[in-house]
């Protein structure tokens, strides 16, 4: 029986809006808790990977998803089927796979940080606990209770891929990938109840987009139980639903298509409801019942027999745009009893796209636009080709030819030159027509030729780009040898004829290559190492040294073109040439093991100790995030990889186109260019190798200390401002700029005070922070460059409710406008002390962008991704150029540290997670440290039980943390929250100077977030025995004064600083061990008669033949003072 209770076409009224009355039956819908109700089953589904076609057909299921960035209903989104028995709930979740890319699954480690895959996520909230089972696409399974990651549970998961076609009739199309899971009650400490009503969610991690059955709009997260559906479980009789489709919805063609099940022994009735509204819709309360709006309520009841079930298809058609609601519910209601339950209801934001969607996207340096097409809301009307029309006009008249061009419905891309027209605004009208010429749907937009700004008509960028300088601390480069040795700041490198490649690398004095880096092509299974057989300097400069070698093989001639500049990084760009050769290719390079004990690469597990295992390294570590930095070494030197591109290349598997190996005497690191025999000639295979540390560290990098400027007296720096190397200003928190990276619009009244309020402390102060790898629509001339500017694929964040894009280095307009942006808007303007960049620009995400020059297109037509490395580094040198001339402030020291001589007097402050020297080295200081809040492992440090060595460890904090292997002193964030007036605890706080002191790591960013009180009266003690002006032994070397007699493990740790006059140490000693006290028997070795204290208490600490003992619990320490 089928009953329409109401569909309301748009009507304009202009009296007042009075409240809905009961004329509104769907206004209800909005009302309902979000309800899903899951059915016993007798026969189990295996969990086996494969679907078969019976096994989930009775089963309850569920879709409509919520976008996590925005809240809207996902389009075509994933199904989720659920049942359960006695033992086990059981759980399919499929997911569409993504549309050009493949699926991630890199994560193998349980508990590891599967969610940067593609993954599924199980949330259910018992009475007692919340359960998270996280599964990526290769099975890999985290679960939390009570967001504890420690807790482990015993499921059974399975995962593989499906097409549409060989699914059972549910109404799905497409290609999917799906996890099926069996969690038992056991797990939970519970039993199935059909009394007790548990929460539920369920979200999908990365696939197209981040998505979740809760109504999350970009903030809070997956776990919110307030959002969470109820969950009931039914008994055998109780009637139950399956909806696997809600229609195209993107076009509001809706769809609801399912199967309503009636187990009992009655037959029922079951009401389909749903609405469709513009929010603030009513109906008015008159005699006319008139909708001011658009409301669209549809109601269908289906009598279903006893033990029967009736597949549904509800199909309605709403186009209106400004649509933006959804609600449905399906409900039983028995005939006699009249006893209704709600079996499944949903609601959320809805977005209605028109069926003709034009996207335009401008390139002022090419003077053209791209537009985008999207013919796909025509599909139903469009059977066969049809053609696009497309007229630019001014005022209403035609002013570039009319272009025309068949296709298909779907997406199409064209270009149009606009190089003949002037300055202004134009209209760009795109009408689809069928063959014969009817019109079926015509859209417009408006573009701008713009004029050019006065940051693109400046020349003072590429003015730095042309001059032959070497900033501080840096020297020129230098040759001898005949060009076969090179030398700049602390490393050296030599070729010799048995290698077109680097047969040395010295950093700080020490050998970092156990033999020549060897170019090796492999051919009918027999290696050949490319010799140099001609090597010649072809241009020498103070900042760089340009060099050629070349060597033959088998009548194949490979040339190595490349240059050194002053910070050590050379540039390799290899070419094949000759010869019709078939073979493999790779270079292998080889270090001492005791060289290259750490590894840090740009995929954010892949981080620590080298291991004796073989390590694979991805060049995607996650969407468009690209693994292009590689780096071998241990606490004081060390051998980075850097890499633009992949073409040319002919990996296995782009999972591992770079090895580490590692046996007892030396870690290989291995690039795997071609591991398929294939034709070696006419490639181009381009690299950079660059030894750390890369310059040298101030003497007093130990004890830098950073903060952010607070107005509260009682706040860290206020107290010891002598000792604070530099102070920032967040953006959010005082209105100072709008946005992550608005340089055009900074408050210049705040940012003057700002300034004023440090120098009068004499502290030195940068730029707002600022993050330039994001632009939004808060800069004037957003829309103009957003497609010049931006990466491909489009990355965009919501930041305080603006979208903020991912931005490309590889962009010279983009480099010229960030460059004047902070340099003359910021520096200049305000005589700051220097720059603050909250991340970095040029590298951190891969782009395919092909409107400034990035990506390649391989052999199936798809697009790959490149990283602007040697665009990143030309910003950076440049910027110090300009920081150097217009920046020696009086302010870029504290008052307690030395004199830097040869060291520059501004500061050049980047933060990032992960660190790339090759484009980063040139900040005066980097800011580490935030991954804790957000750690892959272990209760992260923004929660109170958070600690250092349950979320960091040590591999990764000597890897990520330290500055003596970079060169930079790299300060850390310490994110906590003990930072009250009042703090009630210093747990944290104390918990990171145990790990920080002993490794010498600078606390900076933010003090605030520590317990102000501990925080000053430990930086007291280092100012008064003058910390800045002594010399610190770091905790792997061999100590002068101490060392440790027992226990000789690495998590207990001893440090030295030295006063060259005082005649006085101060020492750290810090028990790392997580779970376990230790007793520590210290020995003496410095000069006798020594009195030992406590420097925190004064306590004296005494010793037997120079013997102390000490006890400390789990990650704590004692600073002990010896005179």
């Amino acid at each position: 029986m089928k009953n329409i209770l109401i569909s309301c076409l748009f009507i304009c009224i202009c009296f007042s809006i009075l409240q809905a009355s009961q004329f509104d039956p769907g206004e209800e819908l909005y009302t309902k808790s979000s309800t899903l109700n899951i059915p016993p089953i007798s026969k189990t589904p295996n969990i086996d990977g494969i679907i078969s076609l019976d096994e989930w057909d009775i089963a309850a299921a569920v879709t409509g998803f919520h976008s996590y960035s925005n809240g809207q209903l996902i389009n075509n989104g994933p199904v989720v089927f659920l049942a359960y028995n006695e033992a086990n709930i059981y759980v399919l979740f499929m997911t569409p796979k993504p549309e050009g890319r493949e699926l991630l699954g890199k994560c193998i480690i349980p508990d590891g940080p599967t969610y940067q895959d593609d993954a599924v996520e199980v949330f259910l909230q018992t009475s007692q606990n919340l359960y998270q089972i996280v599964v990526n696409s290769i099975g890999t399974v985290t679960d939390l209770k009570d967001n504890d990651p420690k807790w482990n549970g015993n499921f059974i998961t399975k995962t593989s891929s499906i097409d549409s076609g060989k699914l059972p009739n549910w109404g799905l199309g497409g290609a999917y990938w799906f996890a099926e899971m069996a969690i038992p009650f056991s797990q939970l400490n519970t039993k199935p109840d059909e009394k007790q009503v548990w929460g539920i969610n369920l979200a999908v991690d990365r696939a197209a987009p981040w998505a979740s059955l809760a109504p999350l709009k970009g903030t809070g997260d997956f776990a919110d139980t307030s959002l969470f559906s109820k969950l009931h479980f039914m008994s055998n009789s109780d009637p139950y639903a399956q909806i696997t489709s809600l229609g195209n919805i993107r076009f509001g063609e809706f769809d609801i298509r399912g199967i309503l099940f009636n187990p009992g022994p009655s037959a029922i009735n079951m009401n389909v409801q749903f609405d469709v509204r513009k929010k603030g819709s009513t109906v008015t309360d008159d005699a006319y019942r008139n909708v001011v709006g658009i409301i669209h309520t549809e109601n269908e009841t289906f009598s279903v027999a006893p033990g029967a079930n009736i597949p549904i298809s509800i199909k309605k058609s709403y186009p209106e745009t400004e649509a933006n609601q959804f609600a449905f519910a399906i409900s039983s209601t028995e005939p006699e009893t009249k006893k209704s339950q709600d079996l499944l209801t949903r609601q959320g934001i809805l977005k209605i796209e028109p069926p003709l969607i034009l996207t335009v996207g401008n390139i002022p340096s090419n003077n053209c636009i791209s537009l985008k097409i999207d013919t796909s809301g025509l599909i139903e009307k469009i059977k066969d080709k049809c053609i696009i029309k497309i007229n630019v006009q001014q005022t209403n008249t035609n002013v570039l030819p009319e272009k025309s061009f068949e296709t298909l419905p779907g997406i199409s891309e064209t270009i149009i030159d606009y190089n003949i027209l002037s300055v202004g605004t134009y209209r760009c009208l795109v009408g689809i027509h069928k063959q014969d010429g009817t019109v079926l749907a015509q859209t417009e937009t408006t573009f701008n030729k713009v004029a050019s700004p006065e940051w693109l008509k400046s020349s003072i960028y590429d003015e730095y780009g042309q001059v032959d300088r070497v900033p501080l601390p840096w020297k020129s480069v230098e040759e001898s040898n005949d060009g076969k040795t090179i030398q700049v700041w602390g490393r050296k490198m030599d070729w010799e004829t048995g290698s077109i490649l680097p047969a040395s690398i010295t950093s700080q004095n020490i050998e970092l290559l156990t033999k020549p880096i060897k170019f090796i092509l492999k051919i009918n299974d027999k290696d050949y190492v490319i010799p140099c057989q001609k090597f010649a300097i072809t241009e020498k400069q103070n900042k760089r040294i340009s060099l050629k070698s070349e060597g033959c093989i088998q009548g194949l001639t490979v040339s190595a073109n490349m240059w050194v500049e002053y910070d050590g990084f050379l540039w390799v760009d290899l070419t094949t040439s000759g010869g019709t050769i078939n073979g493999t290719a790779r270079i292998e390079i080889q270090m001492p093991a005791d060289k290259a004990t750490l590894y840090q690469t740009f995929n954010r597990p892949q981080t620590g100790w080298i291991e004796d295992k073989t390590i694979e390294l991805p060049w995607i570590a996650n969407e468009s995030i690209v693994n292009f930095y590689h780096w071998l070494g241990n606490e004081d030197v060390g051998l980075g990889f850097t890499y633009t591109s992949l073409e040319h290349w002919m990996p296995s598997s782009e999972n591992n186109y770079a090895t580490i190996t590692q046996s007892k005497e030396s870690v290989k690191y291995t690039i795997n260019l071609i591991e398929k025999p294939a034709s070696l000639a006419n490639r181009n295979f381009r690299f950079g190798i660059q030894a750390t540390p890369i310059k040298p560290l101030p003497s007093d990098y130990h004890s830098m200390l950073s903060d952010t400027l607070n107005h509260e007296s009682w706040k860290a720096w206020q107290q010891i401002p002598e000792n604070i190397d530099m102070l920032l200003v967040w953006p959010l928190e005082t209105g100072i700029m709008k946005g992550l990276n608005n340089p055009y619009n900074v408050n210049a009244e705040s940012m003057k005070a700002s300034i004023a309020k440090a120098h009068e402390k004499h502290v030195g102060m940068v730029t707002v922070a600022a993050c330039p790898q994001k632009i939004s629509p808060l800069s004037e001339g957003f829309d103009d460059w957003l497609l010049e500017w931006q990466t491909i694929p489009t990355s965009i964040l919501n930041w305080d409710n603006v979208p903020h894009y991912q931005d490309c280095g590889a962009s010279y307009t983009f480099r010229k406008w960030l460059f004047y942006g902070w340099a003359i808007e910021n520096v200049k303007k305000f005589n700051t002390d220097g720059v603050y960049f909250d991340g970095w620009q040029a590298g951190q995400m891969g782009c395919s962008n092909p409107h400034h020059g990035c990506g390649w297109t391989d052999s199936n037509g798809k697009r790959k991704l490149t990283v602007p490395v040697l665009e990143g580094r030309e910003f950076n040198q440049r910027m110090i150029l300009f920081l150097e001339d217009n920046v020696k402030s009086e302010y870029a020291l504290a008052k307690t540290a030395p004199a830097r001589e040869g060291f520059p007097k501004y500061h050049y402050w980047i933060h990032s997670w992960e660190f790339v020297p090759s484009v980063m080295g040139f900040a005066t200081e980097w800011l580490s440290g935030e991954f804790a809040g957000w750690p892959l492992q272990g209760t992260g440090m923004l929660k109170p039980e958070g600690t250092l060595g349950g979320c960091v460890g040590l591999g990764l904090l000597r890897t990520r943390c330290l500055s003596t292997n970079w060169g930079v002193p790299n300060m850390f964030l310490p994110l906590m929250w003990e930072n009250t007036e009042n703090p009630s605890t210093d747990k944290q706080t104390l918990n990171t100077y145990a790990w920080l002191l002993p490794h010498g790591i600078p606390l900076g960013g933010n003090l605030g977030y520590m317990n102000h009180n501990t925080t000053v009266e430990i930086s007291k003690i280092f100012m008064q025995f003058d910390s800045r002006n002594s010399e610190f032994i770091p905790a792997w070397k061999n100590n002068p004064y101490f060392s440790i007699e027992k226990p000789k493990i690495k998590e207990v740790l001893v440090a030295t600083w030295a006063h060259p006059k005082k005649n006085k140490v101060l020492a750290v000693v810090s028990n790392l061990m997580v779970n376990k006290t230790e007793d520590i028997t210290l020995s003496w070795k410095g000069l006798a008669d020594a009195k030992f204290k406590n420097a925190r208490t004064g306590e004296v600490i005494e010793s037997v033949d120079g013997k102390i003992c000490i006890s400390l619990k789990p990650e704590s320490f004692i600073l002990i003072s010896a005179e």
